[in-house]
């Protein structure tokens, strides 16, 4: 067969995917518009619909498959996003679809911009400015602006938004906003500014960390709120140990990764239900579908994996520096100085992935992903 012959079939083929990808796009419009009819719930349906088109778009204008080239400059964060990314330099934004489209980009012109993000919505925010973006993979949604300055945000799956504010010198409020980002709920602290928020999947409990210093020395306060109530669901203090990280494993059950010690809680009494202690500094820590794994070490060189229960479901040692993990389904992923190394859950190595540049950042998309200073690469 000939080579213009082969051009000729591959182009029909690609001719025919794209008109099936436009029929199931429209098909799926279709049935979010008579769904919204006939339920009679326009006003919160108006946020659903506009996922829809959305995804519309997106099944429109698929990539070509990971690997990309990722022209970011001073690169500073990633978060998963509808089966991609959204990732912030000092100057630009860009979210990439699943398949490696790049969907949007755009310069916030912030001083220091950070962002946050749900399933297929996020937050760009000026840290210490009085500004913030709401967007979703392809539209801008919103602008809030603040008497004070913003100085954490963070993003539920199902896109509810809390925003933590300055008030005065001493003071600070915590703001929560609907997806349609109304305003439905406020907190004030006195003498505390929040350091990390999670929603529950129900986006009603939402969990709050405090610096707060006692006796001379700097701890943690845990605040367990809903928003149906103005009273803390429950409240208390933990000493000696800063926390870094928080999650919601299950609707009553809260994991906190701090400086020294991790501990899942009962997220509606605030019962400490198991613990695990590290002497090691740590490095990093991801949690998924209920697994952790924390890297630990002035190097980063021993990899910890624990399950719901904080049980240690295997320790494997890195050979190099790292600086990044990542855990999923099946895999814990370790980022060094020049390789991602894969391994199981029960601690086996599996091999290793050479970067060709500087490493960034490991992101669990709709697959694993690394990030580098010239590209971002599959790692399945």
């Amino acid at each position: 067969m000939k080579t213009s012959d082969m051009t000729k079939i591959e182009q029909i083929r690609r001719r025919k995917k794209l008109r099936k990808l436009r029929n199931a796009a429209i098909s799926v419009f279709v049935l979010a518009m008579v769904l919204c009819y006939f339920t009679g719930i326009f006003g919160s349906s108006l946020a659903i619909l506009g996922e829809v088109v959305d995804s519309v778009k997106i099944t429109l204008m698929p990539g070509k498959g990971w690997p990309v080239s990722l022209s970011l400059a001073n690169f500073q964060r990633v978060q998963p996003l509808g089966g991609g990314f959204v990732a912030s330099g000092k100057q630009d934004v860009v979210v990439y679809s699943s398949t490696a489209g790049e969907l949007k980009r755009f310069q916030p012109g912030y001083a220091n911009p950070e962002i946050t993000a749900g399933n297929t919505r996020f937050c760009v925010y000026n840290r210490s400015g009085k500004e913030l973006q709401i967007h979703s993979r392809t539209r801008t949604l919103a602008t809030k602006t603040y008497d004070y300055a913003v100085l954490l945000a963070e993003m539920s799956p199902g896109g509810t938004l809390a925003v933590a504010t300055k008030s005065d010198r001493y003071t600070s409020e915590i703001h929560i906003y609907n997806n349609r980002y109304n305003e439905i709920y406020t907190y004030s602290f006195a003498s505390e500014y929040p350091s990390a928020i999670t929603f529950a999947n129900n986006d009603k409990d939402f969990a709050v960390t405090t610096i707060t210093p006692k006796d001379g020395a700097l701890g943690t306060t845990l605040y367990l709120l809903n928003i149906a109530s103005d009273a803390e669901t429950a409240t208390f203090f933990v000493p000696d140990a800063l926390a870094l990280q928080i999650h919601y494993l299950t609707g009553n059950r809260l994991l906190v990764v701090y400086d020294n010690f991790i501990a899942v809680y009962n997220s509606q009494t605030g019962e400490q239900i198991c613990a695990y202690s590290y002497e090691l500094p740590i490095q990093a820590a991801c949690t998924k579908n209920q697994n952790t794994a924390l890297l630990l070490g002035s190097s980063a060189k021993t990899l910890i994996l624990l399950n719901d229960s904080l049980e240690v479901l295997a320790i494997a040692q890195v050979d190099t520096t790292a600086q990044d993990v990542l855990i999923d389904r099946e895999h814990a992923y370790v980022l060094t100085e020049n390789s991602v190394e894969t391994y199981t859950l029960t601690g086996e190595g599996l091999g290793s992935t050479a970067l060709n540049a500087q490493p960034l950042k490991l992101i669990g998309a709709k697959e694993p992903l690394v990030l580098t200073a010239a590209e971002v690469c599959a790692l399945k």
